[in-house]
């Protein structure tokens, strides 16, 4: 399998000079390049080398939850304790009310690099769809479990 490298010049290109993101009121660009630029790190080192290994594994449903592959609870709880889920979050819920646009650069680095995980593959889609749905409930919506 071919290493995964954050596209990190092509998504700063993108925010500069397609998005234009230099016009919105909070753009900062030193900061916005420093925390993608962190972000695609992190995805280089740990979120993509669960790819291959969590797409072979697969997720499995036991006793009516689904199993994540190995080592992907403890990456997304590292994922979250990094606070990389709050980035564009208002402070005062615990976020750190950065930019959508800086949002934006690191959900590219993330989609790129758990395209595995996140449905990328149709061995992953077709894994994950059947470990998740359950069938439909009473009410008519779909059930699900995630563990």
């Amino acid at each position: 399998m071919t290493a995964f490298h954050a596209p990190l010049d092509d998504i700063l290109f993108s925010l500069r000079h397609v998005a234009r993101a230099d016009r919105l009121p909070d753009w900062d660009d030193e900061l916005a390049a420093e925390i993608i630029g962190h972000f695609a790190s992190f995805a280089e080192g740990r979120i993509a080398p669960l790819d291959a290994p969590g797409d072979a594994e697969g997720c499995r449903l036991e006793n009516g939850r689904v199993r994540m592959p190995a080592g992907f609870r403890e990456l997304y709880a590292e994922l979250a304790g990094q606070g990389w889920q709050g980035l564009s979050i208002p402070e005062a819920f615990g976020g750190q009310a950065l930019s959508a646009a800086i949002r934006a650069g690191v959900l590219a680095c993330l989609s790129r690099s758990w395209s595995a995980a996140s449905g990328g593959s149709p061995a992953a889609r077709s894994s994950s769809s059947a470990a998740i749905w359950e069938g439909p409930s009473e009410d008519g919506c779909g059930r699900s479990r995630i563990a």
